[in-house]
């Protein structure tokens, strides 16, 4: 069946932190001080204490302006081009990203109007930048679309399952490709032979050390872990600490 993928939702503090944790191998609490920076004395980031992944229903055309500004960024070596940015506009109208419902004291973290100079900016601060260009165009990009496959054999009464996935029409994905995985084509009732078998043994792994980023996802969600019933559900929904709170408290 064919499907279609939205790219993720813009960033809130959080996500931004998790992101460049995984991605940079950056603590909370340096990204927010690099991010504090952009904002405070480059003036190239929105607010960034927030917790909020959307924007205000005004803020289109301001997005579309935005937009235009970041036309030539090079981003994972992949140039933002003005056939990206054309079909990024013309995206902005029917995004569900603006919603003023699910804004809280701040919208999510996108780029200013101001026009990027990154040759006075830090390694980090740049790479902190584009991160947050990269999502921002994404957002506005078309879908990704992909052709999935499952295919089922049964040897006696004994099932085995494997899925593919063509990539059909890149979309968002476009800064980080994702890879096919064909399956042969086979049609259904065909009888196969068997080559061969082998009998893999193995021992299952503790969960692996946190990350931070895996602490602060695991902070926004406060409570999954806890086995008091009393206190997990007190602590339901509100998580640990809050966006800008929550690097101090690692």
């Amino acid at each position: 069946k064919q499907t279609k993928k939205q790219a993720p939702h813009l960033f809130d503090l959080g996500a931004l932190q998790q992101e460049a944790n995984k991605k940079l191998g950056l603590t909370a609490q340096n990204t927010l001080t690099i991010a504090q920076s952009l904002y405070d004395k480059h003036k190239l980031l929105t607010y960034l204490r927030t917790a909020s992944k959307h924007l205000a229903q005004t803020q289109k055309a301001d997005v579309s302006f935005t937009l235009g500004n970041l036309s030539d960024l090079e981003i994972n070596s992949v140039v933002v081009s003005q056939e990206m940015i054309a079909q990024c506009k013309g995206n902005v109208a029917k995004s569900n990203s603006f919603n003023d419902k699910k804004i809280t004291d701040h919208h999510a973290i996108i780029p200013t109007k101001a026009k990027p100079r990154l040759e006075y900016l830090s390694a980090d601060e740049k790479a902190i930048y584009l991160m947050v260009c990269q999502r921002f165009v994404e957002r506005f990009m078309p879908d990704l679309v992909e052709q999935k496959t499952k295919m089922t054999t049964w040897v006696q009464d004994l099932e085995f399952a494997k899925n593919g996935n063509v990539i059909v029409e890149k979309g968002w994905t476009v800064f980080e490709p994702k890879k096919d995985g064909v399956l042969p084509l086979i049609k259904d009732g065909t009888s196969l032979g068997i080559d061969e078998f082998s009998i893999l043994k193995g021992k299952t792994s503790p969960p692996p050390l946190l990350t931070e980023a895996a602490l602060l996802k695991l902070m926004e969600n406060g409570g999954r872990e806890i086995t008091d019933e009393e206190l997990r559900q007190a602590i339901k929904g509100k998580g640990i600490g809050m966006p800008a709170t929550r690097a101090s408290i690692i």
